[in-house]
């Protein structure tokens, strides 16, 4: 009697073995497993923005350009590096943008302009030659020297870097992007060019302290 008992009870333990669901690679919970999974990673990388390029509709991964002369509230504009480089043929006016190289903590969001025009009058005439272009009143804080090419005025602390230098600044600072001729008075209304460190800083901090 007990031997049979123990029988049974094998036979049903082996068949509630067989019969356990597992999940197929091609299942509705694998593909909830796999979503889940890319869904985290997608939002642990610290360089997807989580924002659409206006100028090429797809999400933005590494850095993000967002314009300084629109209102950013409720909507701000964006570009990717890739778009950024037409900005001045796919955003037809002469704005800046702000340049950030990873995803916010606080977004810079304001229904007015954070700046006004900087651009001079006939700026258009330094596009065509946008990479030589030497800023008359812009000097790199490391090197010295006119800066040629792209300008970058840091956002936190009034910097001005080239574009080799930018890379060497203080990873949670953003830049303001001046890319062509701008305007000496414009400037001097914003800016305190021979004493930047006076001036109030154009960005509060968008990234949280590092523990």
């Amino acid at each position: 009697m007990d031997s049979d008992i123990l029988r049974d009870a094998a036979t049903i333990e082996a068949t509630t073995k067989r019969i356990t669901p597992r999940s197929r690679s091609n299942s509705a919970d694998s593909s909830y497993a796999t979503t889940a999974v890319a869904t985290e990673r997608r939002e642990s990388n610290p360089l997807d923005h989580h924002v659409k390029c206006d100028g090429c509709n797809t999400n933005i991964v590494g850095p993000r350009f967002q314009c300084a002369n629109c209102p950013s509230y409720p909507v701000s504009y964006n570009l990717c590096a890739e778009c950024e480089k037409s900005s001045f043929v796919i955003h037809p006016f002469p704005h800046v943008f702000l340049k950030f190289n990873r995803k916010l903590d606080h977004p810079v969001q304001t229904p007015h302009p954070l700046l006004p025009i900087l651009y001079d009058g006939d700026f258009m005439d330094s596009i065509g030659n946008a990479a030589n272009y030497v800023h008359e009143f812009a000097f790199c804080d490391l090197c010295m020297t006119r800066i040629r090419g792209v300008w970058y005025r840091c956002g936190h602390c009034n910097s001005d870097l080239c574009d080799f230098h930018e890379e060497t600044h203080d990873v949670d600072h953003s830049f303001i992007v001046i890319k062509a001729k701008a305007s000496l008075p414009v400037l001097r209304e914003v800016w305190d060019l021979e004493n930047p460190s006076s001036d109030s800083p154009l960005l509060q901090p968008v990234f949280d302290p590092r523990q």
